[in-house]
């Protein structure tokens, strides 16, 4: 809904608007999502009015966009300054690299939200982002695009389609890596400037805002949702192998590059809440890809492994996980086959054993991490307006699991568990 909070206005984001036709007239500005819905940025509604001429009047038109703004907090700000940059590079200077590439290569490349301006500063001259930062997206929901609820997940269909977005993203590097790798080190250098740092263990003056008002509730928070995890009845199997998990300090990160060439960009956040789906009448919905915040260069797999746990339906993970797992596989290797690039060929027992290899060393826990967030209250305090802070806020989720979170919880561990795979 329209409001006058000053913490949702933007200024003269009429002069960082592109490609819209029309005089604007009124500028509305509202907040489009519930509390639990954004921890980083705060997104924000734009509704323009405009006045268009015809040809013998003038025309009223509505154009609708999805603004992305650094939180008014200065919580965990250096996180998502860091973000909201590395999605404004993605959208004005790599994406277009892309989706040149793509076109000149036939490969699908219309998943995104188209872009409309952004701006880094109200001075042109610096690069470092002010509190006047802002990134202009196309609104996908004027467009009829939707969300599913992130506590069900997706239908067959919509996880095909997901499936197969993925399988192109992931492909296009690929083939970019030797049919333009001039172009691809561009990418790839982009790609390494994009790393999500961790808060480190103990506070300092610059990383405060990371940690809990509570000083015994610095724990990883993966660890306290494995602690939960412990007592549910359906984990008891794997009580050993969550423990080990716990235990684990090894730089997960260090794990996350397959053996080339099959590392690619990884998308890193690939859930229901980035993805929005268009339904269409006896064919499979149409998809876009959200959130490009803190791209990675790493394995296909970890996207995969990540999807296919988080984001689909109970019933359809029990009755069709292979069937989906072989799905992506065959989407992949189908855009590669068509390239004829003899270094891409990936068989199906190298590709299970990847996701294995992903699943086991990174996948698994930075899914049970995330858990919080995707089973997380739709009401409540906000983290994007520094209501409270994020690790305190994490922390209330896993000591008060909802039984969604705990039913998916133990489907994971089953699944994961069935395929080796902890």
């Amino acid at each position: 809904m329209a409001t006058n909070d000053t913490r949702y206005s933007i200024r003269d984001v009429e002069n960082v608007v592109q490609s819209i036709e029309g005089k604007i007239k009124s500028t509305t500005v509202s907040k489009p999502t519930r509390p639990g819905d954004n921890f980083v940025s705060l997104i924000l509604q734009v509704d323009f009015d405009l006045e268009k001429n015809g040809k013998s009047r003038s025309v009223s038109a509505t154009e609708s966009l999805i603004a992305k703004r650094l939180p008014p907090s200065r919580q965990n700000r250096e996180f998502a300054a860091l973000g909201m940059k590395n999605e404004i590079q993605w959208y004005k200077e790599i994406l277009p690299l892309l989706r040149d590439f793509a076109i000149a290569n036939t490969i699908e490349v219309n998943y995104y939200a188209d872009y409309m301006g952004s701006r880094l500063n109200m001075d042109p001259n610096l690069t470092e982002l002010d509190d006047e930062a802002v990134l202009l997206l196309k609104n996908l929901k004027s467009e009829g695009f939707k969300n599913e609820d992130r506590f069900v997940g997706f239908d067959l269909p919509t996880t095909k389609e997901s499936l197969r977005m993925l399988a192109h993203f992931h492909a296009l590097p690929l083939v970019m890596k030797f049919k333009a790798p001039e172009v691809f080190a561009t990418l790839k250098n982009y790609l390494n400037t994009c790393q999500l740092g961790v808060p480190p263990p103990t506070p300092t003056a610059q990383s405060l805002d990371w940690f809990p008002t509570n000083p015994a509730a610095r724990k990883p928070p993966t660890n306290l949702v494995i602690e939960q995890m412990m007592q549910l009845p359906g984990c008891q199997p794997y009580k050993i192998q969550l423990q080990a998990m716990k235990n684990n300090e090894t730089d997960l990160a260090e794990h996350k590059f397959a053996a080339e060439p099959w590392n690619t960009i990884v998308h890193g956040d690939y859930w229901v809440n980035n993805i929005m789906l268009k339904p269409r009448i006896e064919m499979e919905p149409r998809v876009k890809m959200l959130d490009f915040q803190f791209l990675e260069y790493g394995s296909f797999g970890l996207d995969v492994v990540f999807f296919l746990l988080s984001s689909v339906k109970n019933d359809i993970q029990k009755n069709h996980l292979d069937d989906l797992i072989k799905f992506y596989y065959n989407e992949l290797t189908g855009v590669l086959d068509k390239q004829d690039v003899s270094e891409l060929k990936l068989t199906y027992e190298d590709y299970l054993a990847e996701l294995k290899r992903c699943a086991k060393t990174l996948g698994i826990e930075h899914l049970l991490f995330i858990s919080c967030i995707i089973f997380g209250p739709k009401e409540g305090p906000d983290v994007s307006l520094g209501e409270i802070k994020m690790l305190d806020h994490l922390k209330n989720i896993a000591e008060n699991m909802n039984q969604n979170h705990k039913d998916k919880l133990e489907l994971i561990l089953k699944l994961a568990g069935q395929r080796g795979w902890i």
